[in-house]
């Protein structure tokens, strides 16, 4: 945006200036989605019936719950090397 500006008028205003003006006019950025796109309706079913529950019981029994996703996992150990 900040190049077109350039180009056009000869000017290269901030960022945030250009940001100022454009929520000024009504351009925004998009809301995230709610849901994911792959989302497959069977399986949330079933972790719904099945392993929702067990990890509800796990937690009343004092057991530790975890969630996690492969995101958050790296790749290599965190322990050090012998």
């Amino acid at each position: 945006m900040l190049e077109l500006i350039d180009q056009r008028f000869g000017i290269r205003p901030a960022v945030t200036t250009v940001g100022r003006y454009l929520h000024s006019w009504g351009f925004t950025p998009p809301a995230p989605q709610r849901k994911a796109l792959e989302r497959d309706p069977e399986t949330v079913r079933e972790w719904l019936a099945e392993r929702y529950p067990r990890s509800a019981r796990a937690k009343r029994e004092g057991g530790i719950v975890v969630w996690q996703d492969e995101t958050g996992v790296p790749a290599r150990s965190s322990r050090p090397s012998c």
